[in-house]
């Protein structure tokens, strides 16, 4: 993957009822529509849409997505695309 970035949580925009609850990027790649990478999380799909948009990515998705964290070790956290 070309793309894969854990943005902070300060950039995911308002806050969400839910920690666990976000959106993701999915970017692909242009003609073939292969999967280059996951950008996020984002606190909605609104925000995803902003920053693809800003980005200049050719093709993406927004997807729904877990932000998975480690309960003993919060620094440590993960993006499940669903």
């Amino acid at each position: 993957m070309d793309y894969v970035m854990d943005l902070s949580e300060s950039e995911w925009g308002t806050p969400a009822p839910d920690r666990t609850g976000s959106w993701a990027i999915v970017v692909l790649e242009q003609g073939t529509r292969q999967v280059q990478g996951v950008i996020g999380p984002f606190r909605s799909p609104g925000h995803a849409q902003a920053y693809a948009c800003d980005g200049g990515f050719a093709d993406w998705l927004i997807v729904p997505s877990l932000y998975l964290m480690s309960p003993t070790e919060p620094e440590i956290a993960a993006i499940a695309v669903l």
